[in-house]
């Protein structure tokens, strides 16, 4: 495991703990793919590392194999995703896409940000809330063709939501289920 230590401009300081693991060992924190025509999932499982619908969404999106974190903001907001308005951290959710952005600090990769898949939303003893995501590493490192299929674990406590994106899916027919933080 490896810890990085981001300064910021609040108050506190952010912990990121961060690992790597193959997709194999996180497939119960990964969104499965769809079996119909459903981007939005596509989009999110891939982005979280499930390596099929990567396949999918890279052939039926037309995606570049070296995209950045920061592109995809606009396949995101094509595909209905919407970046809600967060007062605190407290109000992400499980199935968030969360964006960290390139002056996150030095535990995010500055040239490429980091973007993943929130799985757990929970507070400790103290207040403090904890974030988890996963995310893969095709996205959020040049990965080589042996890492194409591990994801990142990504663990903030103290989260900085000003150098954040958070993007939820909003089904335009108001059928997607509704989720409790």
């Amino acid at each position: 495991m490896v810890m990085g230590f981001c300064l910021n401009s609040c108050k506190e300081r952010d912990v990121l703990h961060y690992s790597f693991s193959s997709y194999e060992r996180s497939q119960s924190l990964i969104p499965p793919c769809s079996q119909d025509v459903n981007i939005p999932k596509w989009l999110t499982s891939s982005i979280a590392g499930n390596p099929d619908c990567i396949d999918v969404a890279l052939h039926l999106l037309k995606l570049d194999h070296q995209m950045k974190p920061i592109d995809f903001k606009p396949i995101l907001e094509q595909y209905n995703y919407e970046e809600p308005k967060l007062k605190s951290r407290n109000d992400l959710r499980e199935g968030d896409i969360i964006l960290y952005h390139l002056d996150y600090g030095e535990a995010i990769n500055p040239e490429w940000g980091w973007i993943g898949v929130v799985y757990d939303v929970s507070f400790e003893n103290n207040g403090v809330a904890r974030i988890s995501s996963v995310g893969a590493c095709r996205w959020n490192y040049k990965a080589t063709a042996n890492e194409g299929e591990m994801v990142c674990l990504l663990t903030s406590y103290h989260l900085n939501i000003r150098k954040i994106s958070v993007y939820r899916w909003k089904d335009p027919q108001g059928l997607s289920e509704k989720r409790t933080p």
